[in-house]
């Protein structure tokens, strides 16, 4: 089944919460984007989609490697890098490397009674173009389409990503990723970003994604 027609994107905007964290270790500014999305489903039964490679290419992408603590992995046409921690069904975490930059992703899963808290977390240096240009939006756009997947994955039967589809084309994708984009600048503006460049980087970054279109 594919991921478009079936998208309820403002659903998905609204259900995720959405943090940027600025910080400094050791001398280097760093920012983190974190999203947070509750899932009516134990750990268990949501962690085989984070974590099994037919399962990420369904809902996230192409990955391979050696998926365990201590392996290595590679995303088609994205990221690499190492697994530096994985604890089934609580969490994993691994290092980023993308074009040259390297980060961090960490995502948690936190059980409830009656559903599970997905924590996802990327943590980024401030140095470079990138995070002056288009703010936090250029890294959390990604991350909200890829829990678009997963929601699109889990609860409607998704067996692609849906940027991969019809629907990144649709006026209803690019309203999602303005919404985002704009989300995440709000999310800026409250962790101390003057709004006059939040919305600046905002508007760059929202063009930027728009485009893929």
């Amino acid at each position: 089944m594919g991921a478009a027609g079936s998208i309820d994107a403002p659903a998905q905007l609204a259900a995720v919460t959405r943090t940027v964290v600025f910080s400094n270790e050791e001398g280097q500014s760093r920012y983190s984007v974190i999203l947070s999305q509750d899932h009516p489903l134990a750990a268990r039964d949501l962690w085989p989609a984070l974590s099994d490679a037919g399962r990420l290419a369904q809902w996230f992408a192409v990955v391979g490697g050696d998926l365990r603590a201590g392996g290595t992995y590679a995303i088609a046409n994205n990221a690499t890098g190492t697994i530096e921690r994985c604890q089934a069904p609580l969490g994993f975490s691994v290092s980023w490397e993308y074009e040259g930059e390297l980060s961090r992703v960490g995502v948690r899963l936190d059980a409830r009674e009656d559903a599970t808290t997905l924590r996802l977390e990327h943590v980024c240096d401030i140095d470079g173009e990138v995070y002056p240009e288009y703010g936090p939006g250029a890294i959390g756009i990604g991350w909200d389409l890829a829990l678009l997947g997963l929601a699109q994955h889990l609860f409607q039967g998704a067996s692609v990503p849906p940027e991969t589809t019809g629907w990144i084309k649709d006026p209803a994708a690019l309203e999602f990723m303005e919404g985002s984009s704009r989300a995440w600048a709000d999310a800026s503006i409250a962790a101390g970003s003057e709004e006059h460049h939040a919305r600046m980087a905002q508007e760059r970054c929202t063009t930027a994604y728009v485009g893929i279109g």
